[in-house]
């Protein structure tokens, strides 16, 4: 579960969704960091999923 919400959430900063980019913008934050945040994200999802399919 964790794994899809990380995957859809970075998808989602990366493309720049535009309830995302509402969200954002109310908490103040500017659009680049959408971008930080989407790669950040979906990268931990495929470190995760790499780890837990391991097992």
């Amino acid at each position: 579960m964790t794994i899809f919400i990380l995957g859809s959430g970075g998808v989602a900063d990366l493309l720049h969704a535009p309830s995302t980019r509402a969200g954002m913008t109310e908490l103040g934050y500017p659009a680049h960091v959408m971008a930080i945040l989407g790669f950040w994200k979906f990268s931990a999802r495929w470190r995760l999923r790499h780890r837990v399919f391991r097992w």
